[in-house]
Order: C-alpha cells, then structure tokens, then sequence
C-alpha cells in the first residue's frame, strides 16, 4: 500500500479506485461478483471430474479446519488436458476473470474458487501467510475432487498464489499464467527503496507485512526465489501498469517490471511479458494479449 499523505501516491489510488469501479460494473453486467446466489452456497453432490454434458457451472464446497471454502467446476476432463483452475485478485471472487472463463470454456474443465473472506468462503484470522492461500486451493482441490495436473491463470493475488502453488506442487502443476502477480517482498522492497521516499517505502513494508485487503502476508512467499521449476514446465508472468505521467508510476514501474521478470527465470521454460499500453487489470482491457499467451503455454504443457 503506498503512503496517502503522498499527493502523488494519492493520484494513482484514486486512478485505480475509479478502475476498479468500472471492473465490477462491468462483471456484475457479464455474470461478474453478482453471479447466482445458489452457487454461492450450495454444497457440491457432483464430483469435479464427472464428465457431464451439462456445461452449466458445478458448486463445489469444502470443509479446511472449520472453515468452508467455496467454488465451482463447468466443462468437462479431456484425455491428456489439465484442468483450469482460476484465481482471481484481492478483494475479488470466482467471478473476476469470467471473461477468460468462458474464453476456455470447451476446452477441459475450468475451475475457479473463493479465497477466504471472498464470495461464499468463510473468513480467516488475519494476517495470514500467503502460504496459507496456497494450502486452502490445495485443499479444496483435492477434497473437492478436480483432477489433477492443473493450469492456473492467475491475477495479481491469484497470480502470486499461482507461481507459489507451482513452486510447492510442480508434480500437480502442468503450466501456468501469472497475471501482475508482484514481486517476492525481499526482491521488491530492496529495490524499490532505491527509487522510493522512506515514507513510501515504509507502506510498501507495512503491505507485505499483511496490511492490505485480505491481509496476507506475502514475505513467506520468498521462498520461490530460492526453488527452480522444473525443466518441463512452461509458463509466463505477465506485466502492465498504465502510468498516464504519474510521477510516482513512472519512478516504481520500471523497477516493478525488472523484478515481475525475475520470476521469468525460474524455470527454463518461462517467459516474460510486458503488456504495452495496459494498466493492472489488463485482463479486461487487453483481453486479446492474455488469451494469446495462454494458447501458447497451453499448447506448450499439453
């Protein structure tokens, strides 16, 4: 979170305020966070991995240490394809990247779930470890019955959940695409205190320290820059923050996207994009760009 004493800083909240207004209007008009209420809190009687004509979405809930966590499966397992499992960003549910959704939809089962707090999730004791998030998907797809390899398509949150979930379940993991998913804290907060005032710097500390939306804690989520991916999985980091003559965006951006590229290199088979002209939520803006990566890496890991 940037410092809002910052008059600068105070701008770019405000340019991603109105964004993000527009986003929910705009997925609440397609199926967005106002999806169903009966698929928010109706437990699954349907396995995952049935092979149903119906490609009417499947609820799916399940119980991790008291708490319920909630989600859905449509579309159907197909021989030698993984399943798609979505995951949206902060302070968003299943419905956030609907767009790319039904973009998949006919090509395997897609999944998409509710983190704790969100949708029809019950809620966790805050500050979490980012970790936590990880072993919550885990659970749920396992318990929930989604037949694994997995592809995940992340945003932001999701997008880090993504790298870390492939990084503690290569086995599970078949590819991935990491939508703006941040750098490891250890990497970012290093180098952006070289192009960052000691107040700003301090609420960029305060934010990986959990003060944010969800309240996660994101520094157990350096660990991915001491593990390799493995040589056979394919993947990509995908990267836009629209500055529009910000003074502060154009002072962080550069060192944001060096070190979004970092992850890149975990694996051999990885690859960095930077989408031109696209702001964080690029999903929605430049839809074609994420669709295009997505076939490739898809036609990588099938």
């Amino acid at each position: 979170m940037e410092d809002p004493a910052d008059p600068g800083v105070a701008r770019v909240r405000l340019a991603r305020a109105v964004a993000v207004i527009a986003l929910l209007v705009t997925s609440c008009s397609s199926g967005g966070s106002g999806g169903p209420s009966g698929l928010h809190s109706t437990p699954s009687s349907t396995p995952a991995h049935t092979n149903a004509s119906d490609a009417s979405p499947r609820p799916i809930t399940v119980n991790v240490g008291g708490r319920t966590i909630a989600g859905e499966c449509s579309g159907e397992t197909r021989a030698g394809t993984p399943t798609i499992v979505l995951d949206s960003g902060q302070g968003s549910d299943r419905y956030q990247l609907t767009q790319i959704r039904e973009a998949m939809a006919g090509r395997t089962l897609v999944c998409a779930y509710d983190r704790a707090g969100s949708g029809a999730s019950s809620p966790a004791t805050t500050p979490r470890p980012i970790t936590d998030l990880v072993d919550d998907l885990h659970s749920w797809l396992a318990k929930g019955g989604v037949p694994a390899p997995y592809f995940l398509i992340g945003q932001s949150q999701g997008g880090a959940d993504a790298v870390l979930f492939a990084v503690q379940h290569p086995k599970s993991v078949a590819g991935f695409v990491a939508m703006n998913p941040g750098a490891p804290c250890s990497l970012y907060l290093r180098t952006a205190a070289k192009v960052m005032s000691h107040e700003e710097l301090a609420s960029e500390v305060a934010n990986c320290r959990g003060d944010n939306p969800e309240g996660v804690d994101l520094r157990p989520g350096d660990v991915v820059l001491r593990k390799a991916l493995p040589a056979s999985m394919p993947y990509a980091i995908m990267y836009g923050w629209l500055c529009n003559g910000d003074e502060f965006c154009k002072r962080v951006r550069p060192v944001e996207s060096a070190d979004e590229a970092r992850l890149a290199k975990l694996g051999p088979r990885g690859r960095f994009i930077d989408v031109a002209g696209a702001d964080h939520e690029f999903y929605a803006t430049h839809l074609h760009a994420v669709l295009r990566t997505i076939d490739q890496v898809w036609q990588e890991a099938t």
